[in-house]
């Protein structure tokens, strides 16, 4: 897929998240990746964006108009109706070395639940996949396999993939 982004495309879970969406509907890249930049704004979150725009790529129009209405949220012209705007977006100085203060402590700091959630999903497979290799009987070794490999704690990697399996089971009860 490097051949279609000429190689400039962050290293990042929105990435991740771009080839997922392309692999389950059937998506081109640039429609993958407005979809999900589209999906971070409306959360509030233009982060995505600016990794692909530091990186030279430009978005579609309907993300940069999305972007645009949020960074001029406060001239929103009236023909143009406000609830298309998730959020406002206000520009600020950044902080110089001095000024920067630690944030405050979150249940995981510095990460979005978004790249929770696909972090989550990602161990879950990970399980589920190692546990077809292993054979019945294995779970608990596939989850300390996991845990183990990615850095995370055992706990983490059994919540992800029993919350996973319980979604799959509402969603495919015969199955």
């Amino acid at each position: 897929m490097t051949d279609e982004r000429g190689g400039r495309t962050p290293n990042h879970p929105v990435t991740i998240e771009i080839d997922r969406y392309m692999r389950e509907n059937g998506a081109t890249y640039p429609v993958a990746r407005d979809w999900t930049l589209l999906q971070y704004l409306m959360e509030g979150e233009a982060w995505p964006v600016g990794l692909y725009l530091a990186a030279g790529e430009i978005p579609g129009e309907e993300v940069m108009q999305c972007l645009g209405w949020m960074l001029a949220a406060e001239t929103i012209p009236p023909e143009v109706d406000p609830s298309i705007i998730p959020f406002e977006l206000i520009s600020r100085r950044a902080p110089t070395i001095d000024e920067r203060v630690r944030p405050p402590k979150s249940k995981v700091p510095g990460k979005p639940a978004r790249v929770i959630e696909l972090r989550n999903w990602l161990l879950a497979k990970n399980v589920q996949r190692r546990m077809e290799e292993i054979g019945p009987g294995s779970y608990d070794a596939a989850i300390l396999e996991i845990a183990e490999r990615v850095g995370v704690a055992p706990g983490t990697v059994k919540v992800a993939y029993d919350k996973w399996k319980r979604a799959q089971v509402k969603l495919n009860p015969d199955g």
